[in-house]
């Protein structure tokens, strides 16, 4: 027996085998929270199975390297732009030119750099 049972009447889908157990709880709490956060973002940007697929960058985490070379875009922390929102000023350049939005939000040569070596 595990610390959790699988229960769907749970907003987590799952109870705790021991009700008094506040780390357990807290990290449930935060589960849900970023399975929220990342099922809205498959919903917002990839709306159909097929994008999923053309997309390059997902499609990109098969080469060998990418693990190595894809660090920094990994380390979210280091990135210093939020996607916009619709009501946001910078909502129509990010749909017009996503590729800028994001290198935009990259950490300089030096920050990536500084990074890799520590």
């Amino acid at each position: 027996m595990g610390m959790a049972v699988e229960d769907p009447t749970e907003p987590c889908g799952v109870e705790l085998v021991i009700k008094d157990y506040p780390y357990a709880a807290d990290s449930l709490l935060i589960w849900s929270v970023i399975k929220e956060l990342v099922e809205s973002h498959i919903q917002r940007y990839y709306a159909e199975p097929e994008y999923v697929k053309l997309d390059v960058e997902i499609q990109a985490i098969n080469f060998g390297q990418y693990l190595l070379a894809g660090d920094v875009i990994y380390r979210h922390n280091l990135m210093w732009k939020l996607i916009p929102q619709e009501e946001d000023s910078e909502y129509k350049q990010f749909l017009f030119d996503l590729e800028q939005m994001v290198l935009s939000s990259l950490p300089t040569q030096f920050q990536a750099t500084k990074f890799l070596a520590v």
